[in-house]
């Protein structure tokens, strides 16, 4: 199957594969054919096609050969942590948008992986959503510069607070950045199977902003739970949550 998915990819100008020749190479075998069939796909090729039209000639089979041998000598293997996180059709806009704070956030403080402290920010720093309401119904406060590492505030200072965001500084790139995006393990815990879980169990079918603090509550870390001691006890904070759950999120 991932000897064909190659084929489907370099018949197509591309010499790297991903999901939608692998889709081409499933929708050749029995099984998966009746259930793409099942659920209206007749061609997995023509669905691709149609989608992701060729990106150029085919590959020369020389480029390929070249490409395997130099894979096979690397012995590279898949980054882990993976490079992005998981992302759902399940997550409301707004707590896809605290999720891209955080992860913009990791890059302005410039650490290497963003850590549960970072989507803490993106949560509590969401201008919508259930967290925001909660946040202004019970008017938490977030000192500011309280998420930034301490060796990053000692390296570079706080250049000063950003005008349209109340509590939020802003920062000084350093010169060579070190962020890579990549999520820690414990955050993409949180993001993919913490939060479902919490989900499941209130038996809620969105994933918000809401759902994405308590996740981040239940597994505190060393300095989520800093941040975290300077807003009311975990106790309250969950219990207003819950109390806003489901909560109107676009979804």
């Amino acid at each position: 199957m991932l000897q064909r998915a190659v084929a489907a990819a370099v018949a197509r100008g591309v010499l790297g594969p991903s999901t939608e020749h692998l889709l081409i190479s499933l929708g050749e075998h029995e099984l998966p054919a009746r259930i793409l069939a099942e659920l209206g796909v007749t061609s997995a090729q023509a669905l691709v096609d149609a989608r992701y039209p060729a990106a150029g000639p085919p590959v020369d089979h020389a480029i390929i050969e070249r490409r395997a041998a130099q894979l096979a000598a690397i012995g590279s293997t898949a980054p882990s942590p993976g490079p992005i996180p998981p992302i759902f059709e399940r997550f409301t806009a707004q707590a896809r948008a605290a999720i891209n704070a955080g992860i913009e956030y990791a890059r302005t403080v410039d650490d290497p992986y963003v850590e549960p402290a970072h989507l803490l920010f993106g949560v509590l720093t969401a201008k919508a959503g259930v967290a925001a309401a909660v946040r202004t119904r019970y008017g938490w406060h977030i000192p500011a510069g309280q998420f930034a590492q301490q060796r990053y505030r000692e390296a570079t200072g706080i250049n000063r607070p950003d005008p349209g965001h109340e509590n939020v500084y802003i920062y000084a790139q350093p010169p060579s950045s070190r962020a890579t995006g990549i999520f820690s393990s414990d955050t993409r815990r949180i993001v993919a199977e913490d939060v479902l879980i919490i989900a499941e169990r209130l038996g809620h079918r969105p994933l918000s902003t809401g759902h994405i603090l308590l996740a981040i509550l239940e597994r505190a870390g060393k300095h989520t739970s800093a941040i975290i001691s300077s807003l009311p006890g975990t106790r309250e904070i969950t219990a207003a949550v819950i109390d806003a759950l489901p909560g109107e999120e676009d979804t």
